[in-house]
């Protein structure tokens, strides 16, 4: 994948559904984030950066800084608070365009669209901080290498330069430490099943699940995915042929054995007509379904035929996007923690790079192992 395909695919990110691109948490997903809650995370985020900013000593002025891959100005603003100004740039279009309709800052930021392999657009020693976060995975590793440099560039002597990286996915790892005992993989679920839908109609029904295992169900975390235990549905045809594996899905809080909870669950009907098995039941995300391990879903048939009420219904409701052919990609890359230190100590006599602290990061998911490089440029 080049440079221009990464644009291409978070332009079109940004122009569907540009606040869960940027924090991609599926409760959220279709627009469902809230300004206000979505411009705390950043805050909250940059806060941590600032302590330690001052643990650090550096930068040694807090005038102006750079957020490297800044989306919709999220950690933009948030910087804006602790920096004279602070400037974003961005790949797409279409995020920097709702940076700047979504700018509170009174002026103190400023968003550029940056589809350039370098920062050429900034002289050097512009800057006294440069942030980068959850952006150098998105592309291209040679690509993301070569941002590295630039970052120093446009540093101003005495300034720091903070920016993660992954440096290999543990995936298998994760999936070894989370995976529930078998036996841990029972649950009893009761709910009232609808008998007839219309195609496509949704509908939200109230399911009953109990833990009848003898381990507690953890509680989701935020940002994860493998091990999360959720409630979700499929759909089968009548001749055993699956006809939808994903559907709906919901999180499920901790329930400790014995312990049960009502749930929400959205599911959508079959576009089709005809007479389907509707099927509820849990999943240990990126592990197994409930039923693969020998507990007992809850199924019925509902029958899919046309609703007059469910049309008219629809006549009302906003439509989503009709799925297009080639959806956007999220790249994800790693580098390897020892390309990295090799790159940094490569320019320490042309930029005057020196590392000042590199530490393990959680940002980019339990599934990486991943770093926080922290790099002054030296006067």
């Amino acid at each position: 994948m080049s440079l221009e395909d990464v644009r291409k695919n978070w332009d079109a990110l940004g122009a569907e559904d540009p606040l869960w691109a940027v924090l991609t948490d599926d409760r959220y997903r279709g627009g469902k984030w809230e300004w206000d809650a979505f411009l705390a995370t950043g805050a909250e985020e940059i806060a941590g950066v600032v302590r330690d900013l001052d643990r650090l000593g550096k930068p040694e002025r807090r005038g102006r800084c750079l957020d490297f891959g800044c989306g919709v100005g999220r950690l933009t603003q948030a910087l804006a608070a602790h920096f004279e100004s602070c400037d974003g740039v961005d790949i797409a279009p279409s995020m920097i365009a709702a940076a700047r309709r979504l700018d509170r800052s009174g002026g103190r930021c400023s968003f550029h669209v940056n589809d350039a392999p370098d920062l050429a657009l900034f002289p050097a020693q512009t800057f006294d901080f440069v942030y980068s976060n959850l952006v150098l995975q998105h592309m291209p590793p040679e690509a993301a290498k070569a941002y590295v440099p630039e970052f120093l560039r446009v540093l101003a002597p005495g300034g720091l330069a903070m920016f993660e990286i992954p440096s290999e996915n543990i995936r298998a790892e994760v999936l070894a430490r989370e995976r529930l005992p078998d036996a841990a993989h029972a649950a009893v679920i009761s709910a009232a099943l609808p008998a007839r839908l219309a195609p496509g109609e949704r509908f939200t029904l109230e399911a009953r699940v109990r833990n009848a295992g003898p381990v507690a169900w953890p509680a989701p975390e935020r940002g994860a995915a493998i091990g999360r235990i959720r409630f979700g549905n499929h759909w089968w045809r009548t001749n055993g042929d699956m006809l939808s594996m994903d559907d709906g899905r919901t999180d499920l809080p901790r329930l400790e054995p014995g312990a049960e909870a009502t749930v929400p669950l959205e599911i959508r009907a079959p576009p089709e007509r005809g007479t389907f098995r509707l099927e509820l039941d849990v999943v240990q995300e990126g592990i197994a379904w409930f039923a693969s391990k020998g507990s007992a879903p809850l199924s019925a048939l509902v029958r899919v035929r046309f609703s007059p009420v469910a049309f008219l219904r629809g006549l009302f409701t906003r439509r989503e996007p009709t799925a297009k052919s080639e959806q956007p990609v999220m790249l994800m890359n790693a580098i390897p923690k020892g390309e990295v230190v090799a790159l940094l100590e490569s320019l320490s006599a042309s930029l005057g790079a020196e590392i000042v602290e590199i530490a393990e990061d959680t940002s980019s998911g339990r599934e990486w192992r991943a770093y926080r490089y922290a790099v002054a440029r030296r006067r």
